[in-house]
């Protein structure tokens, strides 16, 4: 996705996985937290963060203000609701405006990629390839990557034995791209949100997520 303020570019480049409905510009200040099924519209949803045991309501706009973003929450809580708003918003040029390309996988399409082997410079290029969409160098360095689904992950995701890769032009399986895009390996000035039911979190070690916050619905 370009960074030209195209509502548009939400299908052709931020959609992966998630789809690509727009709202309303008002919609930017919708929260998100954790609770049980949600039943009710995923439009009232919030994101929320708890500190010092108060909750703190989180805007779309100032969630990045860290590299690596854990969103958790229950099945049907607002969770794929809150991603599109946030990409629709990026792309009316509403927020965000530091972030100049954003890339979206679940998590069930990267599990059909564990047995291949490609750079991140490859998987870029394929990316924005499919959408249609050209993105300088400069560009992809400011990227932000949204890996929804970490509950049905079937990667290794191995921290600890993975190699390190520092270079985008080398090859190595989809396991090794992710961990080390995750540790600020790859693409360090890249912004990461991952998204999760709460069996999933675990998944990932704290020490490389830098801001945990919650889909619920609002009370």
């Amino acid at each position: 996705m370009s960074d030209n303020g195209s509502s548009d570019n939400v299908d052709q480049s931020g959609t992966s996985g998630t789809g690509g409905d727009t709202k309303e510009k008002n919609d930017t200040k919708t929260p998100i937290h954790e609770g049980g099924q949600h039943k009710n519209d995923p439009k009232h949803s919030e994101i929320v963060m708890f500190e010092s045991g108060k909750k703190h309501v989180v805007q779309l706009k100032d969630l990045f203000t860290n590299k690596t973003v854990l969103m958790k929450g229950a099945p049907g809580v607002g969770k794929t609701f809150q991603t599109k708003m946030f990409m629709t918003n990026w792309a009316k040029g509403n927020s965000n405006q530091h972030i100049k390309a954003l890339v979206t996988f679940d998590f069930t399409e990267l599990n059909t990629k564990k047995d291949e082997e490609k750079s991140m410079k490859s998987l870029l290029d394929d990316f924005f390839r499919k959408k249609n969409v050209a993105v300088s160098n400069d560009d992809k360095k400011k990227t932000c990557f949204i890996l929804d689904g970490l509950e049905k992950c079937e990667l290794p995701l191995d921290f600890v034995k993975n190699k390190e890769v520092k270079d985008l032009k080398e090859a190595a399986s989809m396991d090794v791209l992710l961990t080390n895009l995750i540790k600020g390996n790859l693409l360090p000035d890249a912004h990461i949100w991952i998204i999760s039911q709460p069996k999933g979190v675990d998944k990932i070690p704290s020490e490389y997520i830098n801001k945990t916050v919650q889909c619920q619905g609002k009370n």
